[in-house]
Formats: C-alpha cells, structure tokens, sequence
C-alpha cells in the first residue's frame, strides 16, 4: 500500500493525472492463493482438504478497517470479514465492532 502512495505522489509531482493505461495479464486458475500467502497477506487453511479456504492475516485486516476512515460495516458486512480473518482474535476491532464470533 505504501508502494501505491508512492507511485501516486510520483505522478501527482510530473504531472501526470489519471490512468493512462490497463494491462491485463492472463494468470493460470489457483494462482492467487500463492501470490497472496508470498505477500502474506493470506493463507490457506486446512490446505489439504477439499474444504481448504483462504484466509486474510489479522494485520491486513487492521489496516482495510483503518482506511475505512468514518464509515462502519453493517453487521452482515462485519460477520463476512470476521469469517475470512485467519485468526480473528488476533485483530484488535473498532470499538464500533460488534461481531465477534
């Protein structure tokens, strides 16, 4: 996310506005998985099941909340992040937080 900061503040010094190009590049189906868990960002858990799901690590949940700013999730949207936290214990809530199982 810094990286992000950094490339807008780049542009926004050479006068650059906006996106001036889109480059879709073809991945191979179960890639993501790998690339988030190399980020760790994510990770897989109960890998060898058929039930295996993917799971956000507690920091980078922290900081999604945080850049929320004012707005707070529904409770709907609360038990969805709280379902794919890794170890939602880990996470230090909002006080605004209500789901906490």
């Amino acid at each position: 996310m810094a990286a992000i900061d950094d490339a807008r503040a780049l542009h926004s010094r050479s006068g650059q506005t906006g996106i001036r190009e889109i480059v879709w590049v073809p991945k191979s189906v179960g890639t993501l998985a790998c690339e988030l868990a190399a980020l760790k960002m994510a990770r897989k858990v109960d890998r060898f099941r058929p039930s295996a799901k993917l799971k956000i690590e507690p920091w980078l949940v922290e900081v999604a909340l945080q850049r929320l700013g004012q707005r707070q999730l529904t409770i709907e949207e609360q038990r969805e992040v709280y379902a794919a936290t890794r170890t939602p214990w880990k996470v230090n809530w909002p006080k605004w937080w209500v789901v906490r199982s």
